[in-house]
């Protein structure tokens, strides 16, 4: 059947992904998984070796090769060479690949109409993860036959584990953190008060409309990237890149360190590469700008991927950051805020904020030191940004936040408060409402702080973990989520339901944590920046030019240096906050105060003139098959962070803004989703004559092996079918039936056992040809073909031909079967002597006999080729007949059964004894 799956591999931390299109349910496609591990111990050890080896090495040349983008691919014409060109794509290092063997399994499949299963190989810590929910020990799986048997699913219809599954099958996949118990001392030692307002500060934000925006911008990458957390989360520490990469994305949004790009503007050509270019409006023929897209790596020489700071804390606006994963647990969560405490300390500040940053969860850190040395630290409860629990998580063994505890409305024990205590509620009051207000502005604006300003969706698509979709494409118009909103709200209600009974909770205690306090922490992180910014401008000014002149020089600066500018001098920060430049072309600027609450105010740089733009706009419908195209006319921007050379898109995240133009035109050319694979497919697959057996001769050898199978097939049906094609036309050759266990760089093809004598092929790419990869590819023959004795069918074959070819030079082989004792040989041919001494030999090489002795012989040549074309027409049957190549007559002569060859070794083996008995 066409129960469609992903095999996936991981080594050294990347993740290579394979598609299976037939029989992928346990049973199948599982089952072919695990009879290619050893159960011998030290086989095992051995095949695990030779596996980290293949994708080690393919590891390197990706690195090497792929993500350091040559700036060739910057200019105007791309790279001029064909060659160069499918060389420098991720695809020359397996042309079966899915997606960059990033560090970042974006699209596992989960949440896909189409994938069904997936299986995870994970060489590091030696599991096989099925659906990214259970995980076995890869070495005890051939010792337990029955391993799929085990397979469940809880009340959620998440896969889970039975509960008599043998406990040596099962692995554990949540990553153990090393919680240093030192700074968990240390943080016992300090004098910490929990108290959320003093350790948020306060702000008067004079552009809401920017607050609004960066709110929006960083849940809505939140909202993107959930799946992904969801399904990663546990296994992350705080040196995992893709934690990095997210984590400072969000914080880099609500700090306001970001800028925005149309996508109508960049070039698109490599986006299934990794990156965008941006060409150069005033110099179209300068070379183009590379913009990595997030978390897939890509970086020029000399300049490291990603664009989060490689040191951990680090400083962001005024604030520094310290970044760890699974501050839901206690002893995680202080042990962080001990350490960016002491950091700021050890840099002999003696004020500041900090801020521990989790993804799932915020802490406010602010810092005080006495001229008597007394440190005094006030922190923020744990504010969720991000909610997962056992029913808004996808997975068993996903992420588990710990709930915010606000403390709001506290009151004295006997019902009585002072003046003082009273006054100071009263101020935590208007604190109080000012936060809430801030979720609420959100959430009255349609989308609940995510998505597009345009949206109108309820505001709990933030926390439901239902919504999964395809988040692994890079395109920006197809990376949309494909949310099951009827299964969500089914899922939702009876989460209630269970959360009523089994803790007690009404629906509005939910609400508030679900809902309310991620965009109340969305909103705390940009006021906390903006916040801790102020502090440090606080009654500066500029010491070398008039604020005049800066705020001057703003206006026509480039966005990086208007971005410095704004944290010189009080002045200047005003001027950004009531401009937030969004480009090059717009600015985001005050509403006026007869303006329509849902709307903003867009200034237009070079003109002065003001536009405003809905933000309440219909929803798109994401789960529509059937889309009206998006209208280029009109403003849509992704966010960009990072500085320089460092910088990356949010590709997944678009906001449109309906009324504003476009001040540039779009990008000209075709935009190519996958410009190589294009350009293939025109010179390799979508040939004008589909039976013409010629187009292997012409087919350039920098193509992909796909295309290479492709002519291979042609070649050779044309010479099974000759001239009547009435008589052989239910020939079939066919691939590999799980092409995705493959090694990398194999294609293998077959004809059926009544088609010239089964005969079997292995391809190989140009590339790969050397001695080396000669031996290491008939060695994989052998292996193969010796499988393939283990599992016949009532047949019994004489043996097979073997066809092994690295582009158009090839050997030709005959593998013959096991006997008893050797027959007489009635044949003239020479091979006809060797394949009979050798029949009889229990090493399986021995029985690989060489047709064409010598060096590999090329296609090209046409004595080698008429050679080569006369040993598979002798293989053929020239009647409709169930016959194969007899190896000892040299004729064709029909199969044996299996059974009448158990009888023919036991009258060779004792001639007196009766095979009936």
């Amino acid at each position: 059947m066409g129960t469609r799956g992903l095999v996936i591999y991981r080594c050294n931390g990347r993740y290579y992904v394979y598609y299976n299109h037939w029989d992928s349910y346990p049973e199948g496609l599982g089952e072919a998984i695990v009879r290619q591990i050893p159960a011998d111990p030290e086989e095992y050890r051995a095949w695990l070796e030779k596996m980290r080896q293949t994708y080690s090495r393919l590891g390197q040349e990706f690195e090497d090769e792929i993500l350091c983008v040559s700036p060739k691919f910057g200019q105007p014409g791309g790279m001029s060479s064909p060659i160069e060109r499918f060389a420098k794509s991720y695809r020359a290092l397996d042309d079966r690949l899915q997606a960059p063997p990033t560090y970042a399994l974006l699209d596992a499949g989960d949440g896909s109409f189409s994938i069904e299963w997936t299986y995870t190989i994970d060489l590091d810590r030696e599991l096989l993860t099925v659906d990214k929910s259970v995980s076995f020990n890869l070495s005890r799986l051939p010792h337990h036959p029955s391993w799929h048997d085990y397979l469940t699913e809880d009340r959620r219809r998440r896969r889970t584990l039975a509960s008599n599954t043998p406990l040596d099958l099962i692995a554990n996949t949540v990553t153990m953190l090393d919680v240093d118990v030192k700074m968990k001392q240390r943080y016992n030692s300090l004098n910490v008060e929990v108290d959320l307002f003093s350790a948020w500060g306060n702000f008067d934000p004079v552009n809401n409309s920017r607050q609004d925006l960066l709110v929006k911008a960083s849940l809505a990458v939140c909202r993107e990237y959930r799946p992904f957390i969801d399904r990663s989360y546990t296994e992350w520490t705080s040196t995992s890149s893709p934690f990095r990469e997210i984590a400072f994305g969000i914080l880099s949004i609500a700090a306001g360190d970001v800028t925005f790009v149309c996508p109508e503007h960049v070039n698109k050509t490599y986006s299934r590469e990794g990156f965008f270019l941006i060409p150069d409006n005033e110099h179209p023929e300068e070379e183009q700008t590379l913009l990595p897209l997030l978390l897939h790596e890509c970086h020029r020489p000399g300049t490291a991927s990603g664009s989060a700071p490689q040191s951990n804390p680090f400083w962001l606006g005024n604030v520094l950051v310290y970044l760890t994963p699974r501050t839901e647990l206690v002893e995680v969560e202080e042990a962080a805020v001990a350490k960016v405490v002491d950091s700021g300390l050890h840099q002999g500040l003696t004020s500041f904020q900090a801020l521990v940053f989790s993804i799932l969860d915020a802490i406010f850190i602010q810092v005080e030191k006495g001229k008597d040395g007394e440190i005094k630290v006030t922190r923020s409860p744990l504010m969720n940004l991000l909610y997962f629990d056992e029913d808004k998580s996808n997975y068993p063994n996903g992420p588990r936040s710990r709930r915010t505890e606000l403390p709001l409305g506290e009151e004295s024990t006997d019902g009585n408060q002072s003046e003082e205590a009273e006054e100071g509620n009263n101020d935590k009051n208007d604190a109080e409402e000012a936060i809430v207000a801030a979720g609420s502005a959100d959430d009255d604006d349609g989308d609940g702080g995510i998505g597009r300003p345009g949206d109108t969706q309820d505001a709990q698509g933030v926390d439901d973990a239902d919504d999964g979709g395809d988040h692994g494409n890079t395109d920006d118009d197809d990376s949309d989520d494909s949310d099951d909103s009827d299964d969500s709200d089914d899922s939702d209600d009876e989460a209630g339901e269970d959360d009523d009974d089994d803790h007690g909770r009404d629906s509005d205690d939910e609400d508030v944590s679900d809902i309310v306090i991620p965009l109340i922490t969305g909103s705390m992180l940009t006021q906390f920046f903006d916040s801790a910014m102020n502090q440090k401008l606080a009654g500066t000014k500029s010491r070398v030019f008039p604020n005049e002149i800066l705020i001057r020089i703003m206006e026509f600066s480039d966005h990086q240096t208007y971005l410095s500018l704004a944290q010189v001098s009080n002045c200047c920060r005003d001027f950004y906050y009531r401009k937030f430049r969004l480009n090059d072309d717009y600015a985001l600027v005050p509403n006026c105060e007869e303006q329509p609450t849902a709307s903003w105010t867009f200034e237009e740089l070079d003109s002065g003139r003001k536009l405003l733009s809905s933000v309440d706009s219909k929803k798109e419908n994401k789960n529509a098959l059937w889309r009206q195209p998006k209208k280029t006319d009109e403003l849509t921007v992704s966010p960009i962070i990072g500085i320089g050379k460092r910088s990356s898109v949010i590709n997944g995240v678009s906001f449109e803004f309906p009324g504003i133009p476009l001040k540039r035109p779009p990008y000209p050319g075709k935009d190519q989703k996958d410009m190589i694979n294009e350009e293939a497919a025109e010179l390799g697959r979508y040939w004008p004559d589909d039976r013409d057996p010629e187009r292997l001769f012409t087919l350039p050898d920098y193509l992909y092996l796909e295309y290479l199978e492709a002519a291979f097939e042609r070649y050779v049906l044309s010479l099974l079918q000759a001239s009547d094609m009435s008589r052989f036309r239910f020939i079939r050759i066919v691939a590999a039936h799980y092409p995705c266990l493959l090694p990398t760089g194999y294609r293998l093809l077959k004809t059926e056992l009544f088609s010239c004598s089964g005969l079997v092929m292995i391809l190989r790419h140009k590339r790969h040809e050397s001695p080396e990869e000669w031996a290491n590819t008939l060695e994989y023959v052998v292996q193969k073909l010796q499988d393939t004795d283990e599992y016949r069918s009532s047949l019994a074959p004489r043996g097979k031909p073997v066809v092994v070819a690295f582009h158009r030079k090839v050997k030709l082989f005959y593998y013959v079967s096991k006997h008893a004792c050797a027959p007489p040989v009635t044949a003239s041919l020479p091979q006809c002597k060797v394949i009979a001494e050798r029949c009889t030999e229990s090493d399986p090489r021995r029985r690989l006999v060489d047709l064409i002795p010598g060096e590999p012989i090329s296609l090209d040549d046409r004595e080698c080729r008429e050679q080569f074309e006369g040993w598979l027409r002798a293989f053929s049957s020239p009647d409709e007949k169930l016959e194969e190549w007899d190896p000892f007559t040299g004729q064709m002569k029909e199969y044996k059964k299996l059974k009448d060859v158990a009888e023919d070794a036991v009258r060779e083996e004792d001639p007196q004894v009766d095979p009936a008995e």
